[in-house]
């Protein structure tokens, strides 16, 4: 676990939560969607993170962001931030196998040549 990575995730939740005050009335599914479309958050490495027990590491991050009275917040939070670094991650998946299908395909094209 890198530490700069969490101090990166706080930094933004914390950023996050102030710049959207209703954030506590939206489903997981509504802010994961919101996190995922933003490029800060597609840039903190979160993967390795997942593979802990129920996204423990992204609980407790989640926890000591929020203020009170949010801390009732925070297992939707956390499980907002889970679904967006899935897909972040399966996106960026996605676009290296995309750059490697092209890779190939010039290349094929270049023997043939």
């Amino acid at each position: 676990m890198n530490e700069n990575e969490i101090a990166r995730l706080q930094a933004y939740l914390r950023q996050w939560v102030r710049s959207n005050p209703t954030w506590h009335r939206w489903s997981g599914e509504e802010i994961a969607a919101e996190l995922a479309r933003d490029a800060d958050f597609s840039t903190i490495r979160l993967a390795g993170w997942l593979q802990t027990p129920d996204g423990a590491v992204i609980t407790q991050i989640v926890q000591s962001v929020l203020p009170y009275p949010y801390g009732y917040g925070a297992e939707v939070l956390a499980d907002a931030v889970q679904i967006a670094a899935r897909q972040c991650t399966r996106n960026e998946r996605l676009q290296v196998m995309a750059v490697g299908v092209g890779i190939a395909v010039v290349a094929v094209l270049v023997l043939r040549g």
